[in-house]
């Protein structure tokens, strides 16, 4: 099990994307970093990746952060997304995110409209 646990710890330190930058739809001058580590792995059940790249990641403990491109904003008012979306994320490369979390990932449920990442258990050290 140590081994294991270790094996994890060391795919997480090679996740090349540290953090998500993080604003708020209401209030634009709430910015927040989400960092991507052991903690927030831990805690995270799965991830949703809409066909559009919106997100949704869904906790353990049954919280949800339902996040969508900062580019949304150029093309639709606040309140249409707010509806759906609390924030918005600055640009990364969601692909090679999906690719780095492959190991960290028990299960991919795909359907036309989004795929569904999984989470394996990830211990805090």
């Amino acid at each position: 099990m140590l081994n294991q646990t270790h094996a994890l710890m060391e795919i997480t330190k090679n996740i090349s994307i540290k953090q998500l930058r993080l604003t708020n739809i209401t209030d634009r001058s709430k910015v927040k970093h989400m960092p991507i580590d052991n903690a927030l792995l831990h805690t995270l059940g799965s991830i949703i990746i809409g066909k559009n790249l919106d997100l949704i990641f869904i906790f353990r403990d049954g919280n949800v952060i339902s996040m969508c491109p900062e580019s949304w904003l150029q093309v639709q008012q606040p309140d249409q997304l707010k509806k759906n979306f609390e924030w918005t994320y600055s640009p990364f490369d969601i692909q090679k995110f999906i690719s780095e979390l492959s190991n960290l990932t028990a299960a991919v449920t795909n359907t036309p409209e989004w795929t569904q990442l999984w989470m394996k258990y990830v211990p805090i050290i």
